[in-house]
Parts: C-alpha cells; sequence; structure tokens
C-alpha cells in the first residue's frame, strides 16, 4: 500500500508517522500529484486518497487510523497515528489480499500461508 507522500510505506505497522518530514519538508509536492477539475490538490484532495487507500484495509482497520495536520514553517504536514489491530488485516486490492507484518526493522509480505498462519496464530490467538 502506499501512502500518499514520497516515501512507500506500507499498512501493517503500529506507529506514528510524519509525513511531509524530510530534508526539504512539507506535503506541497504532494498535494502537487493531486488535482480536481484542473485545480491544484490540497489537503482535503490528499485526505481523500488517504482514505481510499484505507478502505482497501476494510472499516475496521480504516477506524484504527487517525491524522491530524500541523503547520512548520508555513508548510503543511500530517502525523498520522495507527492504534494497535486488535485482528489480523489484509491490504485487498482486486481479488487479491496480502497480509503484512511489521518487523523491527520493516514490514514484509508474508506470502507463505503457513508462516501467515503461524504469525497469526502467535500474535492474535
Amino acid at each position: 500500500m502506499h501512502l500518499p507522500t514520497h516515501r512507500s510505506r506500507p499498512q501493517g505497522f503500529v506507529d506514528r508517522s510524519r509525513l511531509g518530514l524530510s530534508d526539504s519538508y512539507g506535503l506541497e509536492a504532494d498535494y502537487a500529484t493531486f488535482s480536481k477539475r484542473g485545480e491544484r490538490g490540497d489537503r482535503d484532495l490528499w485526505g481523500q486518497h488517504l482514505n481510499n487507500l484505507l478502505d482497501r484495509l476494510g472499516r475496521s482497520a480504516a477506524a484504527l487510523v487517525d491524522w491530524e495536520y500541523h503547520v512548520v514553517d508555513d508548510q503543511d504536514i500530517c502525523r498520522i497515528s495507527i492504534e494497535p489491530s486488535d485482528h489480523p488485516v489484509f491490504d485487498t486490492k482486486g481479488d487479491k489480499q496480502t497480509f503484512w507484518w511489521r518487523t523491527p526493522v520493516g514490514t514484509e509480505a508474508i506470502t507463505d500461508e503457513t508462516e501467515r498462519n503461524h504469525i497469526i496464530a502467535r500474535r492474535w490467538g
């Protein structure tokens, strides 16, 4: 799953992220990738895109995500908070479902069914 930022971040992680922070920070470059009726994107379009991505996780998982905008040095940034899920969450794209597992150093897709079932049983019982 690609969140609307220049970095790729699959879901499945429990984190507090600040999107728009880097050496040259702000969401302006991200806003520029969205347009509606020829108008430049803004917080609203960016948020709608994020909502669309979260819908792929299902309503119960999407409800665990909250975000708020902040302005730092006249630049919009977004702080996203994700609460832990009490059940496994799959990224659904078309007919394909992917289970992502957060490790201490990254997030990886678990494609082996046996391995996935072991992880799910250990984490959620």
